[in-house]
């Protein structure tokens, strides 16, 4: 990163911490400046993902990425040199159809490298009591009633439970 550095504190801010205050980087054109990008960026995840300590990425939300992060994402994940690196990404298939961006680019990874898909399903009705049994700390018996009337109201969506707030939307 010696003469890019500033490139990766503007991408991370807290990066300045650990590496200091870095030199303005070189303009160049637009094209130049995208892939100077890329190969810093793939140089960077390359110095955390490795054979003793593998990285884990998750993004979600992707349905809502533009075409500039799918095309890193697609760079990221198919480079030949790019090892240990496991992304995980989640977007809701009902935002996106066969000619979204997303979905276009998934099929381009697919020819490089295996995809999997994982379709949530709701949760069960008895999932639902037993999130309702752990929040509230308490038995089937007193649980009973709000969970069933939980998962009658919500069909068993799990985007309408927040566990961590112990509160239901």
């Amino acid at each position: 990163m010696e003469t890019n550095g500033q490139l990766m504190v503007e991408l991370i801010p807290e990066l300045e911490l650990i590496i200091g205050t870095q030199t303005p980087v070189q303009e160049l054109s637009p094209t130049e400046t995208q892939n100077r990008f890329l190969i810093l960026f793939l140089n960077f995840v390359k110095v955390f993902a490795t054979e003793d300590h593998p990285l884990v990425i998750f993004l979600d939300d992707l349905q809502w990425s533009d075409i500039p992060t799918l095309n890193l994402i697609n760079r990221l994940v198919t480079a030949q040199e790019q090892g240990h690196l496991f992304l995980i990404g989640a977007y809701r298939d009902n935002a996106v159809d066969a000619s979204h961006p997303l979905i276009l680019t998934l099929e381009e990874i697919k020819k490089k490298r295996e995809v999997g898909l994982l379709q949530l399903e709701p949760l069960s009705q008895d999932a639902v009591d037993q999130i309702i049994m752990d929040t509230l700390v308490c038995d089937h018996s007193r649980s009973e009633l709000l969970s069933t009337t939980l998962y009658e109201k919500t069909g068993g969506n799990p985007f309408f439970y927040d566990r961590t707030t112990q509160r239901f939307t």
